[in-house]
Order: C-alpha cells, then structure tokens, then sequence
C-alpha cells in the first residue's frame, strides 16, 4: 500500500501537498491506463510453440484485473489522505514553518515514486511490443492483412499494431486497415483539442474547414484518431468519427480530398493516441516527441490545426463568399462541394438505419434517402423553436418561435397537400422539459408560474396534435425519429449526434424543404440540397414563408446567424 502521509494527525498542512496527492493520482491513472492498454496489444495476439492461446489470454487478464484492483485500493487510499489534508487546512490555515522541509521530503519521495512506477510502466510496455514483434510479426501478417512486402521492419510493425487497433476496436472493423495506413511521402495534420464539441453541424462546418486547410497547405492526410464529436446535450460523450462516416468511401477521393488515415507513431511521433493531444514540455514550453528526444517550437509530426470556434468563424465568413482564401472567385470550393455531393456519407450501419427509417413514412416501402425515383414524396420541415432558441440572442428579427404559425403557413402556401408525409427534425426533449404537463405542475407546486415556459407550452401541445392528427385536416402525416430511433442499436449510447446524423440525412431527400436562417443545421440541409439540385426550399421568417433557392442563385446562402 501507499505509505503514510507525515502530515496525517498534524496540526497543519500546506496547499502544496494537496496538489501533490493530485498529480500523484493524474499520474496514476495515466500510468496504468498506458500499461493497460499497451499491454492488452500483447495479450490479444496469438502465441505459438504449444500454448493455448485463449488459456494465455484469460489468465493473463485475471492477473491485470487483480493488479488493478490493488492500485484501486492504493488510489482510494491517496483520495482519503487529500481528504484528511483538506480536513486539516481548513481547521488549522497554512503549515507551520517546522513543517515545510517535511513536505518538500514528502514531495520528492512522491516523485521518486511516480518516476519508478513510469519507468516500469514504460519497460513492460517496450517488452510487450518486443514480444509482440518478434512473436507474431510474420506469423500473424496475413491474419492482420498487413502487406508482406514491406521493406522496412519498422514500418511492417506499425502497420500491424495498426491491424490490432482495428481487432480491438479502436477503428471499427469496416475500416478497412489498408485504406488508412498512414503514407510516408505526405505530411499529415490533427485536430487541435480533443474533439469537436458544440452541435452537430457545427462540428461539420468546422471539419470543412479543416478539410479547406489541410489542402491549402499541402497536407495530403488528417489524423484520423484526432478526430472525435461530441454527443452534445446526449451523453456529452465523444464518439470517434469512424463511427459515424464512411471512411473508406472518403479515402478513394483521394488526391481530391486528403486521406484520413489512423496513427503512425514514427510518423506521428509527436502526438499522443492516448490523451489524444501533442507531447509537450510544460517547463521549457515547446512540443517534444514521445521519446523526450528532441523540443520542438511546433509541432511538425502531425502538424496542429486550428482549434473549432476558429475554423468556425472561418466556414461562416467562407460560406457568405467572404473569404479571401477558401473561397474560389466568391463561390464555394470544389473540395466542399464533392463533401456534400456525397464524398461525405454516413457510416454504412447509419446508411442502413436511414434507409428503414424513409422506408416507413412510405409505409414499408423500400424508399431511401438516396433513391433517385421514390415512389412517394414528402417534406422537411426544420422548425427552430425549441426553449434554447428562444434564449439564442443572434438575429431576432428572423426568429419565428411559434410553431402554430408555421403549420398556419404551410397550409396557406398549399391549400392542397404537397405530400403525404412531413418528417420533422426537432428535439423533442427540450420542449417536454419545460413545456409538458410535469414541468408545469412542478414550477406550479413551487409558487413559481411566472418562470413557466407559456411559448414550449403551446409548441408541444401543437406538435403532439400534429403528430396525433396529422395536418391538412388529417391528409398529411407528421412523423419524428431522431435519438429515439437508435433505441435498439449499437448508437444508443450517443443519441444526440448520431440522431442529428440521421435526421439530417433524411432531411436532404425531400421534395421539400423549410427551415430558418437562424440555424447552422438548416444552412448545411440548405447547402447539401442545393449541390445536389434539389431546389424546392423554403425560409419561415416573421411575415410567412420565403423560397429560399430562387432561379438563377449561383451558391446557397451562407449563414450570418
């Protein structure tokens, strides 16, 4: 067990020691989790001379669950000393003088004990991947679908750790490992931060960029396990972006798209697959490599790109025709417009989920969101008005929060149905949070009625009827899927981006569709429709609904909002 701490029992204790114990657990853990993770490399592989491989395995997990459970006690133990110094300092202010030379000789036994424990770690990883090389290299080539003909016996060995990433899960099974070995002849560039955070499209407009910045400054390859989204207002967990697309199909659009392409820790040696983040020396200030070998003042090996809200702003002010660098004589760029023609495509386990989704507004039939000839049509209809738009302070003058006025609209434009369907993306959860009867009720009982949302109230009464009663006195179907359609799927765990995934790819295949300028989501519909001819748009502002896409309109409008 951890030893004692010499201050448990005093009469004071500094802050220092607090942050101390913090490190000592940060470190822990990061050690631990490398050796895991390093480890289970070896563990997975298949042993030859006579051992039974699944024997091997087994107890070869046992044995690290039994040793992690032991660390689990030694860091329940730190975690009840930081608690007990905490104790401490608050009764008795900072330590005594007689106590600081006792502190500085408990840090730095810490600090002899973080570095043994690093050291070990980081030998029985370089065993693991010795072991690993010379034991299976050649036995395990095929099995791996790693190339035989390689030259270089590092590079053979890269290729086949990358195999394992696939096995193990790291990158999905679909794919493929051949498609994303990373090049030598082509500098490769990550995402700075460890994913994209913010709404679904967001994310999207923000990748575009990356994709714009790559080409323009020569990179044929992104890194591929930098690239993470997340289920924002879902789980708020990351999903890994091979998760989501497709990422083969992108890949064979390659030199008119850069590749994405998995870790290579020669090529990628100052990037971190772990933290997902650049090794850096926080007391010198500059980047390193995993070695420690050389101090970088940037980071080459991948290159860094911008963080999200920068390439953000960039994609806004690109898609108004306003930007110097990435538009093409004021018009949107080849390279984006291949990505929304359909270079960029979901995940083929999405594409199958998609396709049964369209295929039940049409009562089973077999429609998909890509069908070139449907035997029904129906509309899109992206209605912003959920409680968080109403707290959006951007462009108020084109907001339209009621949704009874725009069904009020549609009707007036059509007199006659248009469709038989209206699928609706809209997030149901945050208007029955502060719309349903529940949250009227709670707030009544708490004396509170002047904080109750009247606005969600009225929208979830109207779109419930709608779904209930259908539109057009009851001739036109309204239909929702989003998060609640992956219920039975293996994307249960991340329904938010992955439900804005779906809705949106079943949104660009209607015949019609309606959204507003205050949102991203419908701008990327907009955009996504407007490559691929679909012409029929619409915008709801306050005085009814305007066609968005008039004739003659040479690029979709950009979003200002």
């Amino acid at each position: 067990m951890i030893k004692q701490s010499p201050f448990n029992g005093g009469n004071g204790i500094s802050q220092r020691s607090a942050k101390c114990g913090f490190v000592f657990v940060v470190l822990f853990f990061v050690t631990n989790t490398v050796f895991f993770h390093r480890h289970t490399y070896s563990s997975t592989v298949p042993l030859h001379g006579g051992l039974d491989e699944a024997e091997i395995f087994e107890k070869t997990i046992r044995g690290l669950r039994k040793e992690l459970r032991k660390q689990q006690l030694d860091l329940d133990e730190l975690r009840r000393q930081q608690m007990v110094f905490k104790q401490q300092q608050q009764q008795h202010g900072e330590a005594e003088e007689a106590k600081v030379e006792t502190l500085e000789t408990y840090q730095l036994e810490l600090e002899r004990t973080i570095t043994d424990r690093l050291e070990k770690a980081e030998a029985r990883v370089a065993d693991a991947i010795e072991s690993y090389r010379v034991e299976s290299l050649r036995a395990n080539a095929s099995h791996l679908a790693v190339a035989t003909t390689s030259t270089s016996a590092e590079k053979q060995e890269t290729q086949l750790k990358s195999g394992l990433e696939v096995e193990l899960g790291i990158i999905d099974d679909y794919t493929d490992a051949a498609s994303t070995v990373a090049f030598s002849n082509t500098t490769t560039v990550a995402l700075k931060g460890s994913r994209f955070y913010s709404g679904f499209r967001n994310h999207i407009m923000a990748f575009t960029t990356m994709v714009l910045q790559a080409q323009l400054d020569g990179h044929g390859q992104i890194l591929l396990n930098s690239l993470y989204e997340k289920d924002t207002y879902g789980s708020n967990k990351d999903i890994p972006f091979w998760r989501l697309w497709d990422v083969p199909h992108w890949n064979s659009h390659y030199p008119q798209l850069p590749r994405l392409v998995r870790h290579d820790p020669v090529l990628h040696d100052q990037w971190d697959p772990i933290s997902r983040e650049y090794f850096y020396d926080a007391e010198a200030k500059k980047f390193k490599d995993s070695g420690n070998v050389t101090l970088y003042d940037e980071p080459t090996r991948p290159f860094i790109s911008d963080k999200q809200h920068k390439m953000f702003g960039a994609y806004s002010r690109y898609s108004r025709g306003m930007s110097k660098r990435y538009n093409t004589n004021g018009h949107r760029h080849p390279t984006e417009i291949l990505m929304l023609q359909g270079a960029m495509r979901p995940h083929p386990k999405l594409r199958d989920i998609i396709d049964g989704l369209v295929s039940t507004l049409d009562g089973g039939n077999k429609t998909t969101a890509d069908s070139t000839s449907k035997p029904f049509e129906y509309l899109t209809l992206h209605a912003r008005v959920e409680p968080d738009m109403q707290k959006h302070t951007m462009c108020p003058d084109k907001k339209v929060l009621r949704l009874k006025e725009i069904f009020d609209w549609m009707q007036k434009e059509w007199p006659q149905p248009p469709v038989s369907c209206i699928f609706m993306p809209i997030n149901r959860e945050y208007l029955e949070d502060e719309g349903s009867e529940a949250a009227v009720e709670r707030l009544t009982h708490k004396n509170k009625t002047d904080k109750i949302n009247w606005i969600a109230v009225d929208n979830l009464r109207e779109l419930n009827k709608a779904r209930d009663e259908g539109l057009w006195q009851g001739h036109v179907k309204v239909v929702e899927f989003g998060s609640k359609a992956l219920e039975d799927t293996e994307y249960r765990d991340r329904p938010s981006t992955t439900g804005a995934l779906i809705n949106f790819f079943i949104s660009i295949g209607a015949k019609i569709f309606i959204g507003t300028e205050v949102s991203s989501y419908s701008h990327d519909i907009l955009a996504t429709r407007f490559v691929r001819k679909h012409m029929e748009n619409y915008k709801y502002l306050p005085d009814g609904l305007h066609h968005w896409t008039p004739p003659g309109l040479e690029d979709p409008p950009g979003f200002a909002c």
